[in-house]
């Protein structure tokens, strides 16, 4: 029984971590293009990644083995692994910008 409460503590403790940093992930990249304080880029990213949450978190979690693979090529693969990374999660940012325009409906 005390098992089962200690691991339904740390799923509780885990959960809502993954669930905010995922929210806020775009919290640097709003406050590089705009000149919103931090509270307001803290709403922004997570508006911004309103109804993207899952497919974000699988995009922190497809980029785990890309990083593993750029270790494993002598740690001098972790520069081109982190590029392609930080690129993907730019792309994402700018994917859900364009969408978030369109459906505001300025273009």
């Amino acid at each position: 029984m005390t098992k089962i409460l200690i691991f339904l503590g740390l799923l509780c403790l885990i959960v809502p971590g993954v669930i905010l940093c995922v929210m806020w992930i775009f919290v640097n990249p709003v406050l590089a293009e705009t000149r919103a304080d931090f509270w307001h880029a803290m709403k922004a990213s997570a508006a911004l990644t309103a109804g993207y949450r899952w497919r974000l978190f699988l995009l922190c979690l497809a980029s785990i083995p890309v990083l593993i693979l750029g270790l494993l090529a002598f740690c001098v693969g972790a520069f081109v692994s982190l590029a392609v990374i930080v690129t993907a999660f730019g792309l994402a940012y700018r994917f859900l910008q364009e969408r978030r325009r369109l459906a505001e409906g300025t273009i």
